[in-house]
């Protein structure tokens, strides 16, 4: 996206239609998903979460199973 707005701007297009395209763009991109953000980077940050995590999927597949599909899946 960045990459593109970017390119846009090099080839003369308006600065500020270009960069309101690119916060929607990426709006959208992440709406309903920043939770796996922070669930990721508490995971990284704290090695024993990062553990509990991985015992809790071991004996919760089917809740690890709807999470992976909700951040996969364009819309669920």
């Amino acid at each position: 996206l960045a990459a593109n707005a970017i390119a846009k701007i090099i080839r003369g297009e308006d600065r500020q239609s270009v960069e309101r395209e690119y916060r929607t763009a990426h709006a959208k991109m992440y709406r309903g998903r920043l939770w796996i953000n922070r669930l990721a980077r508490a995971a990284v940050l704290t090695p024993r979460f990062a553990s509990l995590l991985v015992q809790l999927a071991r004996f919760q597949q089917p809740t690890l199973r709807l999470l992976t599909k909700r951040v996969v899946t364009p819309q669920l």
